[in-house]
């Protein structure tokens, strides 16, 4: 299966407290994905860097094929 979107070595800091640490995931065409977690531990930060909307240390990449 095609590999959509691809994150590698995923990392966020607010001040002095760890957000995301050294985060990798493959989501592939036509997986359905849920971020699940209690408050505080980086799902929407997440969701964020990969939208583009908030800067973090390592890649994301989308692939071309999106279907």
């Amino acid at each position: 299966m095609t590999v959509l979107l691809e994150g590698k070595d995923i990392s966020k800091e607010y001040g002095d407290k760890l957000i995301l640490d050294k985060v990798n995931f493959k989501i592939k065409l036509g997986e359905k994905i849920a971020l699940v977690g209690t408050n505080g531990t980086g799902k929407t930060t997440l969701a964020n860097i990969i939208y583009g909307s908030e800067e973090a240390k390592g890649c994301i990449k989308w692939f071309k094929d999106r279907g």
